[in-house]
Protein backbone atom coordinates (compact mmCIF):
# COMPACT_ATOMS: atom_id res chain seq x y z
CA UNK A 1 0.00 0.00 0.00
CA UNK A 2 1.00 3.53 -1.09
CA UNK A 3 2.88 5.69 1.71
CA UNK A 4 2.21 9.35 2.16
CA UNK A 5 3.72 11.48 4.23
CA UNK A 6 1.64 15.16 5.20
CA UNK A 7 2.53 17.73 7.89
CA UNK A 8 -0.55 19.69 9.27
CA UNK A 9 0.02 23.30 10.76
CA UNK A 10 -2.72 24.73 12.91
CA UNK A 11 -2.82 27.99 15.06
CA UNK A 12 -6.24 28.09 17.00
CA UNK A 13 -8.00 31.61 18.11
CA UNK A 14 -6.33 31.44 20.96
CA UNK A 15 -3.10 32.36 19.30
CA UNK A 16 -1.01 29.75 22.13
CA UNK A 17 1.60 29.03 19.54
CA UNK A 18 1.62 27.28 16.00
CA UNK A 19 1.29 23.16 16.20
CA UNK A 20 3.25 21.50 13.12
CA UNK A 21 2.03 17.68 13.01
CA UNK A 22 3.91 15.51 10.77
CA UNK A 23 1.94 12.16 9.70
CA UNK A 24 2.51 8.94 8.01
CA UNK A 25 -0.87 7.62 6.03
CA UNK A 26 -1.80 4.79 4.04
CA UNK A 27 -5.08 4.15 2.16
CA UNK A 28 -7.17 7.23 0.59
CA UNK A 29 -9.63 9.20 0.96
CA UNK A 30 -12.04 8.48 3.92
CA UNK A 31 -10.44 5.46 4.80
CA UNK A 32 -7.01 6.61 5.16
CA UNK A 33 -5.05 5.21 8.32
CA UNK A 34 -2.73 7.76 10.17
CA UNK A 35 0.05 7.43 12.25
CA UNK A 36 1.92 10.06 14.01
CA UNK A 37 5.65 10.56 13.30
CA UNK A 38 6.41 13.64 14.59
CA UNK A 39 5.07 17.07 16.17
CA UNK A 40 5.91 20.07 17.79
CA UNK A 41 5.21 23.91 19.24
CA UNK A 42 6.42 26.20 18.00
CA UNK A 43 6.45 29.88 19.95
CA UNK A 44 4.98 32.56 17.93
CA UNK A 45 7.29 35.04 19.17
CA UNK A 46 7.08 39.13 18.19
CA UNK A 47 3.92 38.11 15.94
CA UNK A 48 1.66 37.33 18.70
CA UNK A 49 0.62 40.66 19.49
CA UNK A 50 -0.01 41.82 15.93
CA UNK A 51 -2.10 38.88 15.11
CA UNK A 52 -4.04 39.20 18.31
CA UNK A 53 -4.65 42.84 17.45
CA UNK A 54 -5.56 42.67 14.00
CA UNK A 55 -8.12 39.52 15.28
CA UNK A 56 -9.67 42.01 17.57
CA UNK A 57 -10.48 44.24 14.98
CA UNK A 58 -7.11 45.98 15.41
CA UNK A 59 -6.24 48.79 11.85
CA UNK A 60 -3.76 47.57 9.56
CA UNK A 61 -2.61 48.44 5.94
CA UNK A 62 -3.12 47.04 3.28
CA UNK A 63 0.85 47.09 3.10
CA UNK A 64 0.53 45.76 6.72
CA UNK A 65 -1.39 42.80 6.56
CA UNK A 66 0.55 41.58 3.24
CA UNK A 67 3.79 41.94 5.53
CA UNK A 68 2.22 40.21 8.81
CA UNK A 69 0.68 37.23 5.90
CA UNK A 70 4.41 37.22 4.94
CA UNK A 71 6.22 37.09 8.21
CA UNK A 72 3.43 34.30 9.59
CA UNK A 73 4.09 32.46 6.34
CA UNK A 74 8.22 31.87 7.19
CA UNK A 75 7.21 31.23 10.47
CA UNK A 76 5.48 27.84 9.19
CA UNK A 77 8.20 27.66 6.73
CA UNK A 78 10.98 27.44 9.27
CA UNK A 79 8.75 25.38 11.12
CA UNK A 80 7.48 23.16 8.44
CA UNK A 81 11.41 22.58 7.24
CA UNK A 82 12.19 21.75 11.02
CA UNK A 83 9.83 19.03 11.82
CA UNK A 84 10.34 17.32 8.10
CA UNK A 85 13.82 17.16 8.31
CA UNK A 86 14.80 16.65 5.01
CA UNK A 87 11.58 13.97 4.34
CA UNK A 88 9.90 14.04 0.98
CA UNK A 89 6.57 15.46 1.88
CA UNK A 90 3.35 14.88 -0.50
CA UNK A 91 1.94 17.60 1.10
CA UNK A 92 1.90 20.59 3.25
CA UNK A 93 -1.74 21.63 4.85
CA UNK A 94 -1.80 24.82 6.32
CA UNK A 95 -4.94 26.33 8.12
CA UNK A 96 -3.28 29.99 8.74
CA UNK A 97 -4.49 32.46 12.06
CA UNK A 98 -8.31 33.07 11.98
CA UNK A 99 -8.90 37.15 12.24
CA UNK A 100 -12.36 37.34 11.06
CA UNK A 101 -15.02 34.96 10.73
CA UNK A 102 -18.61 35.92 10.06
CA UNK A 103 -19.93 34.03 7.54
CA UNK A 104 -20.31 34.23 4.83
CA UNK A 105 -16.78 36.11 5.18
CA UNK A 106 -14.20 34.66 6.96
CA UNK A 107 -10.28 35.05 6.62
CA UNK A 108 -7.55 32.51 7.82
CA UNK A 109 -4.07 34.73 7.61
CA UNK A 110 -1.28 33.31 6.34
CA UNK A 111 1.30 33.65 2.69
CA UNK A 112 1.97 29.98 2.30
CA UNK A 113 4.63 30.60 -0.69
CA UNK A 114 7.60 30.70 1.54
CA UNK A 115 6.03 27.18 3.02
CA UNK A 116 6.26 25.73 -0.71
CA UNK A 117 10.04 27.61 -1.23
CA UNK A 118 11.93 26.41 1.47
CA UNK A 119 9.78 22.74 1.96
CA UNK A 120 9.65 22.62 -1.95
CA UNK A 121 6.03 20.83 -1.48
CA UNK A 122 2.68 20.74 -2.46
CA UNK A 123 0.84 23.84 -0.27
CA UNK A 124 -2.66 23.24 0.79
CA UNK A 125 -4.55 26.45 2.36
CA UNK A 126 -7.87 28.04 2.65
CA UNK A 127 -9.21 25.27 3.77
CA UNK A 128 -13.14 26.97 4.23
CA UNK A 129 -13.42 28.74 1.49
CA UNK A 130 -15.04 26.35 -0.63
CA UNK A 131 -17.42 25.48 2.09
CA UNK A 132 -18.21 29.16 2.81
CA UNK A 133 -18.56 29.53 -1.23
CA UNK A 134 -21.23 26.92 -1.07
CA UNK A 135 -23.32 28.56 1.21
CA UNK A 136 -21.78 27.13 4.07
CA UNK A 137 -20.59 28.11 7.51
CA UNK A 138 -17.07 27.05 6.86
CA UNK A 139 -16.73 26.02 10.26
CA UNK A 140 -16.41 23.62 11.63
CA UNK A 141 -14.03 21.82 9.59
CA UNK A 142 -12.54 19.03 11.53
CA UNK A 143 -15.59 16.37 11.71
CA UNK A 144 -14.58 14.06 8.75
CA UNK A 145 -11.03 14.08 10.35
CA UNK A 146 -12.38 13.01 13.55
CA UNK A 147 -14.20 9.81 11.37
CA UNK A 148 -10.91 9.05 10.04
CA UNK A 149 -8.45 9.38 13.70
CA UNK A 150 -11.70 8.28 16.05
CA UNK A 151 -14.03 6.40 14.07
CA UNK A 152 -15.12 3.08 16.05
CA UNK A 153 -16.96 0.06 15.28
CA UNK A 154 -19.17 -0.01 18.41
CA UNK A 155 -18.92 3.23 20.28
CA UNK A 156 -21.05 6.64 19.20
CA UNK A 157 -17.46 9.04 20.16
CA UNK A 158 -18.23 12.92 20.97
CA UNK A 159 -15.13 14.53 20.21
CA UNK A 160 -14.68 17.98 22.19
CA UNK A 161 -12.02 20.02 21.20
CA UNK A 162 -11.47 22.65 23.95
CA UNK A 163 -10.16 25.90 22.03
CA UNK A 164 -10.77 28.93 21.71
CA UNK A 165 -14.44 27.42 21.27
CA UNK A 166 -15.49 24.16 22.32
CA UNK A 167 -17.10 22.54 19.77
CA UNK A 168 -18.51 18.84 19.16
CA UNK A 169 -18.29 16.19 16.92
CA UNK A 170 -20.67 13.29 17.23
CA UNK A 171 -19.65 10.28 15.49
CA UNK A 172 -21.70 7.43 14.96
CA UNK A 173 -20.15 3.55 15.15
CA UNK A 174 -19.13 2.86 11.42
CA UNK A 175 -17.97 -0.70 10.22
CA UNK A 176 -14.28 -0.76 8.98
CA UNK A 177 -14.82 0.32 5.10
CA UNK A 178 -18.14 2.01 5.71
CA UNK A 179 -16.48 5.50 6.72
CA UNK A 180 -17.70 7.58 3.14
CA UNK A 181 -21.15 6.14 4.34
CA UNK A 182 -21.39 6.78 7.81
CA UNK A 183 -20.69 10.72 6.71
CA UNK A 184 -23.77 11.64 6.67
CA UNK A 185 -24.90 10.40 10.13
CA UNK A 186 -22.04 12.99 11.37
CA UNK A 187 -22.89 15.81 13.27
CA UNK A 188 -21.27 18.57 15.15
CA UNK A 189 -20.37 22.72 15.90
CA UNK A 190 -19.55 25.02 17.76
CA UNK A 191 -20.93 24.35 21.62
CA UNK A 192 -19.65 27.20 23.80
CA UNK A 193 -16.87 29.69 24.08
CA UNK A 194 -13.94 27.92 25.88
CA UNK A 195 -10.28 29.51 26.79
CA UNK A 196 -12.00 32.98 25.00
CA UNK A 197 -14.09 33.11 28.72
CA UNK A 198 -11.37 31.18 30.90
CA UNK A 199 -8.61 33.53 29.56
CA UNK A 200 -10.67 36.50 29.49
CA UNK A 201 -11.27 36.17 32.79
CA UNK A 202 -7.88 35.37 33.94
CA UNK A 203 -6.92 38.53 32.47
CA UNK A 204 -9.66 40.34 33.80
CA UNK A 205 -9.88 39.02 37.26
CA UNK A 206 -6.32 38.13 38.10
CA UNK A 207 -4.25 40.01 35.61
CA UNK A 208 -2.90 36.63 33.95
CA UNK A 209 -2.97 35.55 30.87
CA UNK A 210 -4.77 32.17 31.40
CA UNK A 211 -5.26 30.25 34.28
CA UNK A 212 -2.72 27.28 34.32
CA UNK A 213 -4.27 24.13 34.95
CA UNK A 214 -7.29 25.74 36.16
CA UNK A 215 -5.65 26.46 39.60
CA UNK A 216 -7.70 29.34 40.05
CA UNK A 217 -10.95 28.10 39.19
CA UNK A 218 -10.18 25.10 40.93
CA UNK A 219 -10.28 27.13 44.64
CA UNK A 220 -13.45 28.24 43.89
CA UNK A 221 -17.01 27.68 44.45
CA UNK A 222 -19.32 27.89 41.40
CA UNK A 223 -21.91 30.18 42.20
CA UNK A 224 -25.59 29.76 40.86
CA UNK A 225 -26.72 32.92 39.84
CA UNK A 226 -23.20 33.34 38.25
CA UNK A 227 -23.47 29.95 36.15
CA UNK A 228 -26.90 31.03 35.24
CA UNK A 229 -26.00 34.03 33.77
CA UNK A 230 -22.99 32.21 31.50
CA UNK A 231 -25.98 29.83 30.29
CA UNK A 232 -28.16 33.05 29.65
CA UNK A 233 -25.29 34.46 27.84
CA UNK A 234 -24.42 31.20 25.57
CA UNK A 235 -28.21 31.00 24.84
CA UNK A 236 -28.36 34.51 23.36
CA UNK A 237 -24.83 33.52 21.54
CA UNK A 238 -26.31 30.07 19.64
CA UNK A 239 -29.47 32.20 18.97
CA UNK A 240 -27.27 34.13 15.99
CA UNK A 241 -24.65 32.18 15.51
CA UNK A 242 -24.40 28.73 13.94
CA UNK A 243 -20.69 28.50 13.96
CA UNK A 244 -19.11 31.16 16.39
CA UNK A 245 -16.04 33.62 15.49
CA UNK A 246 -15.07 37.09 16.20
CA UNK A 247 -18.35 38.83 17.55
CA UNK A 248 -18.50 35.75 20.20
CA UNK A 249 -15.32 36.24 21.43
CA UNK A 250 -15.99 39.34 22.90
CA UNK A 251 -18.59 38.99 25.85
CA UNK A 252 -18.89 41.21 28.22
CA UNK A 253 -17.44 39.39 31.32
CA UNK A 254 -17.65 41.84 33.61
CA UNK A 255 -21.40 42.05 32.92
CA UNK A 256 -21.27 38.42 33.25
CA UNK A 257 -19.26 38.44 36.75
CA UNK A 258 -20.97 41.36 38.48
CA UNK A 259 -19.85 41.40 42.13
CA UNK A 260 -18.87 37.62 42.30
CA UNK A 261 -15.68 36.39 43.82
CA UNK A 262 -13.08 35.79 41.46
CA UNK A 263 -12.45 32.65 42.24
CA UNK A 264 -16.21 31.55 42.35
CA UNK A 265 -16.44 33.85 38.52
CA UNK A 266 -13.95 31.31 36.81
CA UNK A 267 -15.43 28.67 38.88
CA UNK A 268 -18.76 29.32 37.11
CA UNK A 269 -17.50 30.01 33.60
CA UNK A 270 -15.76 26.46 33.95
CA UNK A 271 -19.43 24.94 34.82
CA UNK A 272 -21.34 26.60 32.96
CA UNK A 273 -19.16 25.80 29.49
CA UNK A 274 -19.18 22.00 31.41
CA UNK A 275 -22.81 21.83 31.40
CA UNK A 276 -22.77 23.45 27.48
CA UNK A 277 -20.51 20.30 26.48
CA UNK A 278 -22.07 17.81 28.43
CA UNK A 279 -25.58 18.40 27.15
CA UNK A 280 -23.95 18.32 23.86
CA UNK A 281 -22.51 14.74 24.47
CA UNK A 282 -25.80 13.45 25.93
CA UNK A 283 -26.09 10.65 23.43
CA UNK A 284 -22.27 9.83 23.35
CA UNK A 285 -21.31 6.25 24.30
CA UNK A 286 -17.86 7.85 25.08
CA UNK A 287 -16.25 11.59 25.18
CA UNK A 288 -13.14 12.18 23.42
CA UNK A 289 -11.45 15.95 25.07
CA UNK A 290 -8.31 17.34 22.61
CA UNK A 291 -7.20 20.96 22.55
CA UNK A 292 -5.22 23.04 25.06
CA UNK A 293 -7.85 23.29 27.75
CA UNK A 294 -7.27 19.55 28.38
CA UNK A 295 -4.34 21.13 30.89
CA UNK A 296 -7.17 22.67 32.46
CA UNK A 297 -8.40 20.05 35.38
CA UNK A 298 -10.73 22.18 36.84
CA UNK A 299 -12.65 21.84 33.36
CA UNK A 300 -11.65 18.50 32.82
CA UNK A 301 -13.32 17.35 36.15
CA UNK A 302 -16.04 19.38 35.46
CA UNK A 303 -16.53 17.73 32.19
CA UNK A 304 -15.96 14.15 33.86
CA UNK A 305 -18.96 15.37 36.69
CA UNK A 306 -21.51 16.64 34.13
CA UNK A 307 -21.31 13.96 31.00
CA UNK A 308 -23.09 11.16 31.30
CA UNK A 309 -20.34 8.99 29.35
CA UNK A 310 -16.79 8.06 29.98
CA UNK A 311 -14.58 11.03 29.37
CA UNK A 312 -10.81 10.82 28.33
CA UNK A 313 -8.43 12.24 26.61
CA UNK A 314 -7.61 11.45 23.43
CA UNK A 315 -4.49 10.86 23.93
CA UNK A 316 -5.77 7.38 25.66
CA UNK A 317 -7.44 6.15 22.07
CA UNK A 318 -3.45 6.80 20.27
CA UNK A 319 -3.95 10.56 19.45
CA UNK A 320 -2.11 12.75 21.91
CA UNK A 321 -4.75 15.44 22.38
CA UNK A 322 -1.81 18.13 21.82
CA UNK A 323 -1.92 17.75 18.90
CA UNK A 324 -4.96 16.97 17.41
CA UNK A 325 -5.44 19.27 15.35
CA UNK A 326 -2.49 19.40 13.55
CA UNK A 327 -3.30 16.26 12.57
CA UNK A 328 -6.37 16.66 11.54
CA UNK A 329 -5.08 19.79 9.43
CA UNK A 330 -2.29 16.67 7.75
CA UNK A 331 -5.40 14.60 7.11
CA UNK A 332 -8.00 16.79 5.56
CA UNK A 333 -5.22 17.98 3.25
CA UNK A 334 -4.88 14.27 2.49
CA UNK A 335 -8.27 13.69 1.86
CA UNK A 336 -8.67 17.06 -0.33
CA UNK A 337 -6.08 15.82 -2.37
CA UNK A 338 -7.63 12.81 -3.10
CA UNK A 339 -10.58 14.57 -4.41
CA UNK A 340 -12.77 14.03 -1.31
CA UNK A 341 -14.88 17.10 0.20
CA UNK A 342 -13.80 17.59 3.63
CA UNK A 343 -16.94 19.39 5.02
CA UNK A 344 -20.12 18.07 5.64
CA UNK A 345 -24.10 19.55 4.76
CA UNK A 346 -24.99 18.63 8.17
CA UNK A 347 -22.28 20.50 9.65
CA UNK A 348 -21.41 23.39 8.11
CA UNK A 349 -24.58 23.86 6.04
CA UNK A 350 -23.02 23.82 2.73
CA UNK A 351 -25.92 23.23 -0.09
CA UNK A 352 -23.47 20.87 -1.51
CA UNK A 353 -19.88 20.38 -0.17
CA UNK A 354 -17.66 20.91 -2.61
CA UNK A 355 -13.71 19.61 -3.17
CA UNK A 356 -12.08 22.17 -0.72
CA UNK A 357 -8.63 24.35 -0.75
CA UNK A 358 -6.38 26.83 -2.68
CA UNK A 359 -3.40 24.54 -3.66
CA UNK A 360 0.55 26.22 -4.31
CA UNK A 361 2.85 24.23 -5.95
CA UNK A 362 6.70 24.04 -6.42
CA UNK A 363 7.83 25.63 -9.92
Amino acid sequence: MNERLAIGCMTGTSLDGLDVALVRARGTGLELEVELIDARAFDLGELREPLLDFARGGALTALGVADLARRFGELHAAAVVEVARGRALSLVAVHGQTVAHAPPNSLQLVNPWPIVRDANARVVADLRGADLAAGGEGAPITPLADLVLFGHEQKRRAIVNLGGFANVTHLPAVAPGARAAAGARITGGDVTPCNHWLDGLARHLFDRPFDEDGALAATGHADAATVARFADELTAIRSRARSMGSAEERADLERLVGDTEPHAALASAVQAIAAAVADSARDADEVLLAGGSTANRALVDALAAACHAPVHSTSAVGIDARWREAIAMAVLGLVADDGVPITLAAVTGATRPPRAGAWYRPG
